[in-house]
């Protein structure tokens, strides 16, 4: 990637990599209550 660009998109691939790492905390803590809070929602296997 040219520097120049680099340093334009540099601060929105820097949000990019924030949302994402809180995207995969929120899916790991849905699961979590899913399993502990709401196990109807368990898929089950016929």
């Amino acid at each position: 990637m040219p520097t120049a660009l680099a340093q334009a998109l540099g601060p929105v691939l820097q949000q990019i990599a924030e949302m994402t790492v809180k995207i995969k905390l929120y899916d790991r803590q849905i699961q979590r209550l899913g399993r502990t809070e709401y196990p109807e929602t368990a898929l089950t296997f016929v």
